[in-house]
């Protein structure tokens, strides 16, 4: 269930822009650094499902290591079925992996349909 009214990224289906955006940060709200030689995968799983429609670092880009800030450049087949999603960054380091958002849900990620 949505713990909001409304999502946290909307993208039309098979669209490739825009790009989901976020700033990685702790329970408190403080920026996480990213270490220069980490690897940021993207997730997205469609509500009540198990399975990961995205499990992948290809189109994440790190914006800034001191911040946490990171990128996420959709592709069509990503983008491809409608519907609403859970979506989280997850950073592998030398030292450990760590999910964002610390939360069990994640974004919440909406695809709506195209017209045509």
């Amino acid at each position: 269930m949505p713990r909001q009214s409304t999502a946290d990224f909307t993208i039309r289906q098979s669209d490739t822009l825009p790009r989901l955006t976020a700033n990685l940060t702790d329970g408190a709200g403080v920026a996480v650094p990213i270490p220069p030689t980490a690897t940021v995968t993207f997730r997205l799983r469609r509500w009540g499902s198990t399975v990961l429609t995205v499990n992948s670092a290809t189109g994440v880009v790190i914006t800034s290591t001191s911040t946490g800030a990171v990128r996420w450049s959709p592709t069509a087949a990503a983008t491809a079925t409608t519907g609403s999603y859970w979506a989280e960054f997850q950073v592998t380091s030398a030292t450990g992996t760590r999910t964002f958002p610390n939360v069990e849900t994640g974004f919440w990620v909406e695809i709506t349909k195209e017209l045509g």
